[in-house]
C-alpha cells in the first residue's frame, strides 16, 4: 500500500483546480459551492447566507474571482477550527455584513465615523471608555472612514480577513 504523503496544501490544490478558470487562475465565486461539497464540507452547512459570508471573507469588493491563496488561507482556518467554528463565526460576520450595509449610506463598503458609531450602538458592542475613544484608536489612518475589513478586525475575524 502507498504511503500518502501529499501535504494540505496540495490536497486544497488539487480539488481547487478542478474550478480553475484557465484565464485568471482563480475561480470564481458561484463555483464555491461545488468546490466546498466537493471537499467534504456537510451541505447543511451551504446555505446561500453561508456561502456569501464566505466570499466576503475571501474575495475583495471589486473582485469576481477567488484566487488560491484566499481559499487556502481560508481552508486553513476551516479545518484548525471545524465546520462548526466557523459556522458561529460566519453567522457573526454575516450580522456584521447586514449591520454595516444597512448603515453604509452611500454603498462605497466604508462607514464614515456617524455611520460606524451606529453600527457599533446597532451591534450593542460594548468596550471600556467612551464609544468616541475606542473609535479614535481603530482608525489609525485618522481619516474618518472605517472599510468593511476593518470592521472584522475589530471585531476578531482577523484571522479570515482578505489581506
Amino acid at each position: 500500500m502507498a504511503q500518502n504523503n501529499h501535504t494540505a496544501l496540495e490536497v486544497v490544490a488539487g480539488y481547487f483546480e478542478n474550478f480553475v478558470d484557465t484565464c485568471s487562475g482563480c475561480i470564481y465565486h458561484c463555483d464555491l459551492r461545488h468546490l466546498l461539497e466537493d471537499m467534504g464540507m456537510p451541505s447543511h452547512f451551504l446555505t446561500k447566507q453561508y456561502l456569501d459570508a464566505v466570499v466576503d471573507l475571501v474575495i475583495s469588493h471589486d473582485e469576481e474571482h477567488i484566487s488560491f491563496d484566499r481559499f487556502f488561507k481560508f481552508w486553513k482556518v476551516v479545518s484548525r477550527n471545524g465546520f462548526e467554528r466557523l459556522d458561529y463565526t460566519l453567522q457573526g460576520l454575516n450580522e456584521l455584513h447586514r449591520s454595516f450595509k444597512l448603515h453604509d449610506k452611500d454603498n462605497d463598503m466604508h462607514l464614515n465615523y456617524q455611520e460606524f458609531h451606529q453600527l457599533f450602538v446597532t451591534l450593542e458592542l460594548h468596550r471600556e471608555g467612551p464609544v468616541e475613544d475606542f473609535i479614535n484608536q481603530i482608525d489609525v489612518d485618522v481619516d474618518g472612514s472605517f472599510s468593511y475589513k476593518d470592521c472584522a478586525r475589530v471585531l476578531g475575524y482577523t484571522e479570515m480577513s482578505k489581506e
